[in-house]
């Protein structure tokens, strides 16, 4: 293990590439990140990200920019991880960003270097600088595709899966992936080191609320995106549990949003379904205590981070199975997985609020689940440690 003194004196890089207007799980994991290496490295850390500043006129033209551009991508593509890439690599207002950022790593040396987007590494190779180690975070949740060139109808437009593993090739790397299905794949494909390392949450911050504040509510948090959060499901599924006395909440926002706004009209469910946008963390957190039975559609997670947020405060999960579920949920006993299917989202909705006790049953083990084994606490030491021994391992 590396001592505290050689952590402070390491010349540390995180990079995070946001290019919307709002923080997604990868923001707010990077954040993190930089919190923990900071209580450590003190100044050493360098943050290369749009985060630094986000209030800056031109920075936020340029934000409210690509958000009006992906709505329009939408349309044109029912990948999005190759909208995505469009948008980053075709817009000039982001290209001109990225390239500014690729010519602050010119000429600069690293011990370490940390990302979490497969265009981070591609500012690497362009920028060319000295890194002596490299950490590359598989959360896009399709990041082991990519690297493993799964995404043939991509690489059309931006070649990433030769782009990570030139990456991977020149630096020094270890993978970490998010999940158990990303990591044994990458085991058996890929030459760099691979890790495992579960994401979690702060117990502090998310945590149960009164009984008596439950609602009669199912909640949805996250991304309103179509081809990966796959929402017009639970909404279609809501519909079809013909509930009056239940009501569904959506917290976030995103290009498909005018979708589920038609389909709320077109089932009549106007006084049923409310779409709140973006909310403050403390009202996303209120409506975890207030609602009683938590849904994801989502077909593609590499981490269920909502997920987790709303175990820890006691709610019971249904998520379509995904690779990020698979290693939170335990079906029949701390939650539900179901196929990408509406009648069978349908049955376990109306299973669980129409049985207070297994909705209780299933919280209960729901939260446990979480404090047992996703605990921020467990993710830090995971990371540190193994920044430590990397920059221990690179001073040897």
């Amino acid at each position: 293990m590396a001592s505290r003194e050689l952590l402070e004196t390491a010349n540390v890089l995180l990079v995070d590439n946001r290019v919307r207007n709002r923080r997604g799980g990868g923001q707010i994991f990077a954040d993190k990140l930089y919190d923990w290496l900071r209580s450590y490295t003190r100044f050493q850390i360098h943050y290369l990200n749009l985060t630094a500043v986000e209030n800056h006129p031109i920075n936020r033209y340029l934000l409210n920019t690509v958000e009006k551009y992906e709505r329009i991508l939408e349309k044109r593509s029912r990948n999005p991880i190759v909208r995505d890439l469009i948008s980053i690599s075709q817009h000039p207002l982001v290209r001109f960003r990225l390239n500014l950022e690729t010519r602050c790593l010119r000429n600069r040396r690293y011990d370490l270097v940390i990302c979490n987007d497969p265009l981070d590494l591609k500012m690497l190779i362009d920028g060319k600088p000295d890194v002596r180690k490299l950490v590359f975070i598989l959360h896009d949740p399709e990041s082991a595709n990519i690297l493993r060139g799964r995404w043939k109808r991509m690489q059309r437009i931006f070649d990433m899966s030769n782009i990570m593993r030139e990456a991977i090739s020149q630096y020094d790397t270890t993978l970490v992936a998010l999940n158990k299905f990303d990591y044994n794949e990458l085991q058996k494909t890929c030459a760099a080191r691979v890790l495992l390392i579960h994401n979690g949450i702060d117990w502090g911050k998310f945590a149960p609320g009164p009984m008596s504040r439950k609602e009669n509510l199912f909640l949805y948090v996250g991304r309103l995106e179509e081809t990966q959060k796959n929402i017009s499901l639970l909404i279609q599924s809501f519909y079809e549990m013909r509930r009056k006395d239940y009501k569904l909440v959506l917290i976030g926002d995103g290009p498909s949003r005018p979708l589920y706004e038609q389909m709320i009209k077109f089932y009549n469910l106007e006084g049923f379904v409310s779409l709140l946008g973006f909310v403050d963390e403390t009202i996303k957190i209120d409506h975890y205590r207030r609602a009683k039975i938590f849904v994801t559609p989502s077909v593609s997670e590499s981490f269920a981070a909502t997920t987790l947020e709303a175990m820890a405060c006691g709610l019971p999960p249904i998520s379509v199975r995904n690779k990020g579920a698979l290693d939170v949920i335990n079906d029949g006993v701390n939650g539900y997985l179901v196929d990408n299917d509406a009648s069978e989202l349908t049955n376990r909705m109306l299973a669980i609020a129409s049985n207070e006790d297994l909705r209780e049953y299933l919280g209960r083990n729901a939260l446990r689940t979480v404090r047992e084994e996703f605990g921020d606490d467990v993710m830090r030491v995971k990371y540190l440690s193994l920044f430590a021994s990397l920059l221990e391992d690179g001073k040897n």
